[in-house]
């Protein structure tokens, strides 16, 4: 499988090769062929969108094909170009004999090939995507799920440890007024943090 940088740069090459009238379609600012800092930008949010929706086993032709079923969906021809985009990515790899790691996980799991001979542990996984859940329930013998919470709280948990919303959204949390420190940036929160930390 490629590092980020490659898939990144697989993806640049890809939006250089497309079709000029399909970007047009997606990304309203039409770039110069020698403005490598404003492909590259636009190759890692192709990437970003294109790792999310792995994570749930979509692709930017299954986005087209669903959204049809929402009312007033009118993006249908970006997700396309999109579309054409990511097999061009995805060509782009196989030249170089690597393969996507996100789409071999989709293959793997359609095909039930998960195997692993090692424990699986899970500590503090509050959510898991799709792909992730179907992968885990093909080596579920293999998989241990440590949750950091009293027993009589467990039914707010998955069977991989995760929260069910549910469950929470009505619970009483004990935590007095002087605990809590309201801040307004993030450098502030990591101040405060460091601030509770020393007091410790």
């Amino acid at each position: 499988a490629p590092d980020d940088l490659t898939s990144v740069l697989a993806w640049m090459s890809a939006l250089r090769a497309a079709e000029p009238e399909a970007l047009a379609k997606v990304f309203t600012t039409r770039l110069a062929e020698d403005d490598f800092e404003g492909w590259f930008t636009l190759a890692g949010i192709c990437e970003r969108l294109h790792v999310e929706l792995a994570g749930d086993m979509l692709t930017f032709a299954d986005v087209a094909e669903k959204g049809n079923e929402l009312p007033d969906f009118n993006e249908q021809e970006r997700w396309q170009a999109l579309e054409a985009v990511r097999r061009l990515y995805v060509a782009w790899l196989e030249e170089l004999g690597l393969a996507d790691r996100h789409e071999a996980r989709i293959e793997a799991v359609g095909r039930r090939t998960c195997r692993t001979e090692d424990t699986i542990v899970l500590i503090g996984t509050p959510e898991l995507n799709d792909v992730m859940r179907r992968m885990l329930e093909q080596v579920a013998d293999r998989v241990s799920v440590w949750i950091f919470a009293p027993e009589k709280l467990d039914y707010r948990f998955d069977e991989y440890g995760c929260t069910r919303a549910d469950a929470w959204r009505e619970a009483w949390i004990d935590l007095s007024t002087d605990r809590v420190e309201i801040v307004e940036r993030p450098a502030d929160q990591a101040a405060a943090v460091l601030r509770a930390i020393e007091g410790y």
